[in-house]
């Protein structure tokens, strides 16, 4: 790490202050992207109930999910919708590997209009 060197030649001890702080400001960050298998789920479910396939903007997205939430009985358990679509679009880039393994085929791009707009396929289980 260039600054902390850059640091330590400033002051003694100085480099590792920085690289404490450092790591303090990466965890502060990335304390509220954890993986959310919440929304894992939701999306499996979210896909069977739609012929397997959704495509729209993420915030119709977003609404569509909050929606799709509302009506379904998950047995008093609350499941983490992200609550804008800023936070979705991270949260599922976060998910990736996760989507993949249960089988969600996610393409994401931006419009003209410089709207986020999102496809997702689920493969079907031929068993």
């Amino acid at each position: 790490m260039t600054m902390a060197i850059i640091c330590e030649a400033w002051r003694k001890g100085a480099g590792d202050e920085f690289c404490a702080d450092y790591i303090t400001l990466l965890n502060y960050q990335l304390k509220d992207f954890k993986k959310n298998p919440d929304l894992l789920e939701v999306l499996v479910a979210f896909l069977e109930e739609n012929n397997y396939q959704w495509s729209g903007t993420m915030s119709t997205l977003l609404q569509s999910l909050t929606n799709f939430k509302a009506l379904q009985h998950y047995d008093g358990i609350e499941l983490k919708i992200p609550s804008t679509a800023n936070r979705l679009s991270r949260e599922i880039n976060n998910l990736n590997v996760e989507l993949e393994t249960a089988g969600i085929i996610v393409e994401m791009n931006k419009t003209r209009n410089n709207s986020r707009h999102i496809k997702l396929i689920l493969e079907k289980n031929e068993e």
